[in-house]
């Protein structure tokens, strides 16, 4: 059957959180392609439920399930050897997908479905309570990008309330003559809290965003310890991050 290589190059992108995830699973139907995937470290979360743009020729009585392990080294660069501007083909084996484009011929095979980092949930949490909502809009990615460029230095992204402000930073607050970079994004009702991520998932959750996508703060007081949740219009992209004990 036909496949869309750059889709389906696009959807490993997004499931994986450019790569954080070190596995992917892609549940396929005619009109749909689904995963739900969860870093080892359980600190990042991708759940997807997007149309079916990489198998268009799928009967409406066919499902695929998909199992890979190490994607960005065991099928992207087969996929990066593909020209997506040409047809290209894909004929489905019980162990192992075959990539046909002309005398081209990539065999590219399943992993054992234990191995991939599943998230079994549809939320992290059905209980949880957001303080506040903003677009991820220029504003915030101007200042997204200022405190990126810091960043790699800490490993670390602060999101936190101070007097009523909702601020990004980037920095160590575990050593006192640290050196920081501190915006201000919005006004917020809520106590004073900080809230640490790290650094590679936000900026790689960033990254694979494309159209208007909405972020949510949550934080739990009694465990000083927080949330991100960055979603699109129609639910079909969903991200959770969890923040970490800074040290």
């Amino acid at each position: 059957m036909i496949i869309n290589t750059s889709k389906f190059k696009e959807f490993l992108k997004k499931a994986t959180i450019n790569y954080c995830i070190d596995s992917v699973q892609l549940n396929l139907t005619k009109d749909k392609v689904k995963s739900k995937m969860i870093t080892s470290a359980s600190d990042a979360i991708s759940i997807l439920d997007v149309p079916n743009e990489i198998l268009p020729e799928m009967r409406s009585t066919d499902t695929i399930v998909m199992n890979f392990s190490e994607p960005s080294t065991s099928i992207v660069p087969f996929l990066n050897l593909i020209d997506d501007n040409e047809e290209s083909s894909l004929d489905m084996k019980d162990e192992k997908i075959v990539l046909v484009q002309g005398k081209q011929k990539s065999n590219i095979f399943f992993c054992a479905p234990q191995v991939v980092n599943t998230f079994e949930a549809d939320e992290p949490r059905a209980d949880i309570n957001y303080f506040y909502e903003m677009n991820i809009d220029d504003d915030f990615m101007e200042s997204f990008n200022k405190i990126k460029k810091i960043g790699s230095k800490f490993g670390k992204i602060y999101f936190g309330v101070s007097d009523n402000q909702l601020y990004i930073e980037t920095s160590d607050k575990q050593n006192r003559f640290s050196n920081g970079l501190k915006i201000d994004l919005s006004d917020v009702e809520s106590d004073d809290l900080s809230m640490c991520f790290d650094f590679k998932n936000m900026t790689n959750v960033i990254s694979i965003l494309d159209g208007v996508f909405t972020c949510k703060f949550a934080y739990v007081a009694e465990q000083e310890l927080g949330m991100l949740f960055i979603g699109n219009e129609d639910g079909s992209e969903k991200y959770y991050l969890m923040s970490k004990r800074d040290a």
